[in-house]
C-alpha cells in the first residue's frame, strides 16, 4: 500500500496519483489524515488528489464531517469541499447537516466550532 511516510513524502503523492480507482478507494481514509493540517508540506498535493479523484474519495471526505476534529473539518471545507463538483457537494449534504447538528448540540462551542457552524450554514443555504 502506498501512503506518505511523512509530511515531506512528495514521491508517494506522485505514485498515488497513478493508482487505479480500487487502489485509491482502499487508501482513502488513511490518505485523508494528511489533510488534518494545512501546514503539512504535502497538504496541497493530497488536496489535489482528493479533488481529482473526488468521485472515488467521496466516502472518505464524508467521514471527516463525522469526526470531532474541528480543525480537520475546517481545512476540508476550505480546501477540498470548495473545489468539488456541484453533484458531489449535493451528495455530501447529509454529512454536512449531521456535522452542523453535532456542533449545534455541543454544550460549549469554541471559536473553531463557531467558524465551522457559520461556513456550513452558508453552504447549506446555497445547495
Amino acid at each position: 500500500m502506498i501512503l506518505p511516510r511523512d509530511k515531506f513524502d512528495f514521491e508517494a503523492c506522485r505514485k498515488i496519483r497513478q493508482l487505479n480507482d480500487r487502489e485509491i478507494s482502499e487508501i482513502g481514509d488513511d490518505l485523508s489524515t494528511w489533510l488534518q493540517d494545512a501546514n503539512f508540506p504535502i497538504f496541497k498535493e493530497v488536496t489535489d488528489i482528493f479533488v481529482l479523484r473526488q468521485n472515488i474519495l467521496l466516502p472518505s471526505i464524508s467521514k471527516i464531517f463525522y469526526s470531532n476534529d474541528s480543525i480537520w473539518i475546517y481545512w476540508i471545507l476550505l480546501n477540498v469541499y470548495s473545489r468539488l463538483e456541484k453533484s458531489n457537494k449535493i451528495l455530501l449534504k447529509p454529512a454536512l447537516t449531521d456535522c452542523l447538528n453535532s456542533i449545534i448540540f455541543k454544550k460549549t462551542l469554541d471559536e473553531d466550532d463557531m467558524e465551522i457552524k457559520d461556513i456550513i450554514q452558508d453552504i447549506l443555504c446555497y445547495l
